[in-house]
């Protein structure tokens, strides 16, 4: 395990991607601090959030350091540091991290722009790199955690017992991110709130302006296309309204009686429950 020399490790996550639970674990594994810095601040500061948590070895000096975007990371050597990297589907953290601000086309803009080029330093990153899916780590901790334990050499018998104890760990961890909504639980809970049509907006933006990333990283996120029910079920007031106002309006007996018919049958076909 890296002690007193570098190379650094960079914990690299866009806001609300996990990262609090990811570095409770961290320091619980090494037993010292991760660092913590804005990009208006010179020095690297500890957070509050884990003070007094665990004991610390005085004798190892702090080697992790979070950030949460690309532009946080000059004094890093893309050649020679480690690079852990947390990716989470942006429906979600975007949702969660912009609130009201969501609806703010330059905000909302300005900060899918900062999520993708998180992924840009991460593909440029020449050596020494991990990724790691939020939803992996949510769905399948142990297999997961252990590739960052393996990838930067971590104490596989403290590990054991972090698993051990895992549910008295993650219980602490969320205590001390006070204000998670979902507890980790629900992996879709913010992009619920979303239309089809907004998650799509959101697909096709990321599509048009970094389709080589969006390809290679992404693509898991991607709506799946919609089934003809859920079609019909999204634009039903309309499409139902044209029908009506043709049968109504024609003069022709045969297109009344087939726009009519027509209603009939998509009214019964969205009623059905075996689709």
């Amino acid at each position: 395990m890296f002690k007193n020399n570098n190379p650094r490790v960079l914990f690299l996550s866009y806001p609300r991607s996990g990262n609090t639970w990811v570095r409770y674990c961290l320091e619980y594994l090494t037993k010292t601090e991760t660092l913590d810095t804005g990009i208006y601040d010179e020095t690297e500061t500890h957070e509050e959030t884990f003070k007094g948590i665990f004991k610390r070895d005085k004798n190892i000096r702090p080697f992790i350091y979070k950030r949460h975007f690309h532009n946080e990371i000059s004094d890093f050597n893309v050649n020679e540091d480690f690079l852990i990297f947390l990716l989470r589907n942006y429906k979600e953290c975007l949702t969660r991290h912009l609130l009201n601000d969501l609806k703010n086309k330059r905000i909302l803009t300005r900060e899918i722009d900062s999520y993708i080029k998180n992924i840009g330093l991460y593909e440029k990153w020449n050596k020494n790199k991990l990724l790691i899916y939020y939803e992996d780590l949510m769905t399948n901790f142990d297999f997961v955690f252990n590739q960052i334990v393996d990838f930067l050499n971590l104490d596989k018998n403290r590990y054991k017992k972090l698993i051990k104890n895992f549910d008295y760990h993650r219980e602490k961890s969320i205590q001390l991110y006070a204000i998670s909504v979902t507890k980790g639980d629900d992996l879709d809970y913010h992009s619920k709130k979303l239309s089809i049509n907004f998650k799509n907006k959101l697909d096709a933006y990321i599509i048009k302006n970094a389709k080589l990333i969006f390809t290679k990283y992404l693509v898991r996120y991607q709506e799946k296309r919609s089934s003809l029910k859920e079609f019909l079920r999204s634009t039903s007031i309309n499409f139902i309204s044209i029908i009506m106002k043709l049968a109504l309006s024609t003069r022709y007996t045969k297109i009344r009686d087939i726009s009519l018919k027509t209603l009939d049958l998509i009214q019964i076909y969205l009623k059905t429950e075996k689709f």
